[in-house]
């Protein structure tokens, strides 16, 4: 077993970030999950509509 970890990066350098994941010597995989808007602190899995609450994440 491993951790998962996640990068969060602006919208501008995303592609730069898909591509590093791409190259051979690098042992990640890196896809597009996502992107942040103003609003409501909360994480949203639109296609299995589940949501979390900034609460219960412990986003600040």
């Amino acid at each position: 077993m491993g951790a998962g970890f996640a990068l969060y990066v602006s919208e501008r350098d995303a592609g730069k970030v898909l591509e590093l994941g791409r190259k051979p010597n690098y042992d990640f995989h890196a896809v597009l999950a996502g992107y942040i808007e103003k609003g409501e602190k909360r994480v949203m899995i639109n296609p299995i509509g589940i949501e979390f609450a900034a609460e219960t994440l412990a986003v600040r």
